[in-house]
């Protein structure tokens, strides 16, 4: 697992929980142009003084099944972050053991 020995605050960005939130990806793609332009110095400032975390789709399982809410085992993943189970909630367990 990466470890961050900067010490910078960290911003976590998830999209796609939900498989129907399309509308999330266009925001993560722009999230990912903005922070990534070489040549805007707003977002070398970001880069400079924080840690961005993005996890562009976080239901990947539920978005190729055509889902609207839920993941490939019919749950809906906002409800398992405090307490995610890593054979049934994977995707949630990862990001709590990230964060």
């Amino acid at each position: 697992m990466a470890r961050f020995t900067l010490n910078k605050p960290v911003i976590f960005i998830t999209a796609r929980v939900h498989p129907l939130e399309t509308p999330a990806s266009f925001v993560m793609n722009g999230i990912i142009d903005f922070l990534t332009r070489l040549d805007d110095a707003r977002s070398y400032i970001l880069r400079k003084h924080f840690v961005f975390v993005l996890v562009p789709m976080l239901n990947p399982d539920g978005v190729a099944r055509g889902h609207t809410r839920m993941d490939m085992f019919n749950q809906n993943l906002n409800r398992y972050y405090n307490t995610p189970d890593l054979l049934k909630q994977p995707s949630c367990y990862a990001i709590r053991k990230i964060v």
